[in-house]
């Protein structure tokens, strides 16, 4: 009887898998407005539950980045992907930013797609 019960504790194992994405923005970012300057020119950024609004001041259309998910790379950097409907194809277009987040006031947002956006933005 004794060699049922070691063998069968023996038998359980979980495991863990870090680099999962989740659903949404992480809770440090959530509901959060931020302001900075981006390829010259100020720009707002905000994160909602599960979507992103990026709105340059000059120049450019407003971005929406819904069906959000992020992965959390260590050191207060997260990357979000997404998908982007604005003047896209049926399907939308993949997107991705990565941010650092410093402090409550200080942000590093930069946009994976198109190296001329990115920059410092704060509250």
């Amino acid at each position: 009887m004794s060699a049922g019960l070691i063998t069968g504790v023996g038998a359980i194992s979980t495991t863990a898998n870090a680099a999962t994405y989740h659903k949404g923005f992480p809770k440090s970012l959530r509901n959060t407005k931020w302001r900075g300057r981006t390829a010259g020119v100020s720009a707002e950024v905000k994160f909602g539950k599960s979507t992103l609004y990026y709105a340059p001041s000059m120049g450019g259309d407003p971005q929406y980045m819904l069906h959000t998910k992020y992965r959390y790379l260590g050191h207060h950097v997260y990357y979000l992907k997404g998908r982007v409907y604005d003047n896209a194809p049926a399907g939308g277009i993949s997107w991705s930013y990565k941010v650092k987040r410093y402090n409550s006031h200080k942000l590093y947002f930069r946009d994976m797609r198109n190296s001329n956006i990115k920059g410092m933005f704060k509250r």
